[in-house]
């Protein structure tokens, strides 16, 4: 029963970005480099209750080239990180990689929380968030 549950709250989150994916609208880029360009979900970033300042949010990254999980290639990942607008921490709930196809073809779990790089995409993501949020 557990891995049962476990398969349907995965796929309930497989279709609910997938819903966020078809509306164009919502995504928001944020950052663009030579090697991919970064969107934030503006319809997703939602308050944590379980943080003083904190907000969950989707991030989306569309490669300009394939990398690869778990021997597999992708072209595009999608992310739900926790931001902490208090300490600009940064913690990823789960992460789902994508073909260039549209096929999922990996996934991670949490992380822990870190502060990103000073001038990289994660303190970008996190200033973004927060300034959506009037933080």
């Amino acid at each position: 029963m557990n891995s049962l549950s476990h398969m349907l709250r995965h796929l309930l989150c497989v279709l609910v970005l997938w819903a966020c994916g078809t509306n164009a609208q919502t995504w928001v880029e944020f950052a663009r480099t030579s090697t991919a360009a970064a969107f934030l979900d503006q319809s997703t970033v939602q308050p944590d209750p379980s943080r003083v300042i904190g907000y969950f949010a989707w991030w989306r990254s569309d490669l300009a080239a394939q990398a690869t999980v778990d021997g597999k290639p992708y072209s595009q990942h999608l992310s739900q990180y926790r931001v902490d607008c208090l300490t600009r921490g940064l913690q990823s709930q789960r992460r789902y990689y994508f073909s260039s196809s549209g096929a999922q073809v990996g996934s991670d779990g949490p992380s822990g929380e870190a502060l990103p790089m000073p001038d990289s995409l994660g303190e970008v993501f996190v200033n973004t968030v927060c300034a959506r949020a009037g933080r």
